[in-house]
């Protein structure tokens, strides 16, 4: 049966398409690591954008750049001094700044109860106490400013104690509180100024501007060119550092998918590809993106009925088991599923049993679940969604690269699976 006249899921030979391939999956992340920190408004990000308009064009598929509006975080000193003692981080984009002259404080622990005027360093964060890295974090801050801190210093770390960073949800209603995240190890200068006390200087020295950034758009019209809402395919390209096992699955089952719909000559549904900017800064290219369409009378954003999102850490490395007796409740670090339906979920689990990948590698979220990423903003709209996303224990940290936190394998299987999800959407659109 020839794969240009039959739906992915029909496909005999589904190997035939590269962006299944392992050996090309591994060479895509590679390309996407090279180009650099994926920080939107930073030059990795942009390339991103080159890159992508140019494999899709390879793959014959016209691309789109689409401009959208970010507010830009620039820092030029971020780091807390006392006496012979300098410890630099990485300040939280969503939180304070303090000018050139920073702010001065005692040194106190995070249990302490009186906080006025002092600069609080989280050692409960390395307990993992969430409250100080979640998304949405904002609130906790701001108790913390109530109570009178002038600072915050968190120290958050991977396994191998590199700095791990937090989103940036709240950057366009930003908390006043400044906050300098650091590696874990750099705190253990500062346990003696805890015990006798000791002053430190806080010194976040940042603006708050307005840029541009990118993302890439491109449509797949259905057989019969019908005008209808079809199904979206998305997933963010840029975030902290490299990211290449955080963006790199997703990035290479977009293409994949583009791939696969594109030779699906009489294809049922059109097809809406877009891989958004802006998601450490609290989505800022999808929430853009979506606000260019208006609503159809389900309350579904065009250009899309369903839409199937490509989040974080599909295929990595360094997970957790998910379910079953060797699974943590509340500390598992792995793949997720999420749908807006009963009849989406089973539609997603099938597809990936279908793809050899075993209960035990993703928990699925109760159907109604707060979905997290950008499958929140399609939720938060009305939108009908599958969501694949999840994390590993290089999340956030420098060392997401290629060599430590992606399995080329496991992508692969992941990306059978989105295929599957992607063509059998768009079969039920046709019933």
């Amino acid at each position: 049966m020839s794969s240009e006249h039959s739906t992915p899921s029909q496909i005999e030979d589904l190997d035939s398409l590269r962006g299944i391939n392992p050996t090309i999956i591994e060479s895509r992340i590679r390309q996407y690591e090279q180009l650099g920190d994926h920080r939107t408004g930073l030059p990795g990000d942009d390339a991103t954008t080159e890159w992508l308009a140019s494999e899709l064009s390879n793959l014959g598929i016209e691309p789109i750049v689409e401009s959208y509006p970010f507010p830009l975080f620039e820092y030029k000193t971020a780091e807390l001094s006392a006496d012979d003692i300098h410890i630099t981080g990485i300040p939280m984009f969503d939180g304070g700044v303090t000018g050139p002259q920073g702010v001065q404080g005692e040194l106190a622990d995070d249990s302490e109860d009186d906080l006025f005027g002092k600069i609080v360093i989280a050692n409960s964060a390395i307990r993992r106490d969430v409250r100080w890295m979640e998304p949405h974090a904002k609130e906790h801050y701001e108790n913390i400013a109530q109570r009178g801190a002038v600072g915050v210093i968190v120290p958050t770390g991977d396994p191998d104690g590199k700095i791990v960073l937090r989103n940036a949800e709240s950057i366009r209603a930003a908390f006043e509180l400044p906050v300098l995240q650091v590696e874990p190890g750099a705190i253990k200068q500062l346990r003696s100024r805890l015990i006798i006390g000791g002053s430190a200087t806080l010194t976040i020295d940042a603006h708050r501007l307005s840029s541009t950034a990118t993302n890439v758009i491109a449509n797949l019209k259905s057989a019969d060119a019908s005008e209808k809402p079809g199904i979206g395919i998305m997933t963010p390209k840029s975030g902290w550092f490299t990211c290449a096992a955080e963006r790199g699955g997703g990035l290479t089952a977009w293409l994949a998918i583009a791939e696969a719909m594109n030779k699906w000559r009489d294809r049922p549904s059109s097809f809406h590809f877009s891989a958004t900017g802006g998601h450490e800064l609290g989505h800022q290219g999808l929430i853009h993106h979506l606000k260019t369409y208006k609503s159809d009378q389900s309350g579904m954003t065009h250009p899309a009925h369903t839409w199937l999102h490509l989040g974080a850490s599909i295929g990595a490395k360094h997970v957790d088991v998910m379910r079953g007796t060797n699974a943590i409740e509340g500390k598992m670090k792995g793949a997720r599923i999420s749908a807006s339906s009963e009849s989406l979920m089973n539609l997603a689990e099938s597809s990936i049993s279908d793809a050899n990948i075993s209960a035990f590698e993703y928990l699925p979220d109760p159907v109604g679940t707060p979905v997290g990423g950008e499958a929140r903003d399609i939720a938060s709209r009305g939108g009908k969604f599958i969501s694949l996303r999840g994390r590993h224990h290089y999340f956030h940290s420098p060392q997401d690269t290629v060599d430590i936190a992606v399995d080329p394998q496991k992508v692969s299987r992941w990306i059978r699976a989105a295929i599957s999800v992607t063509s059998r959407l768009a079969e039920q659109m046709e019933n």
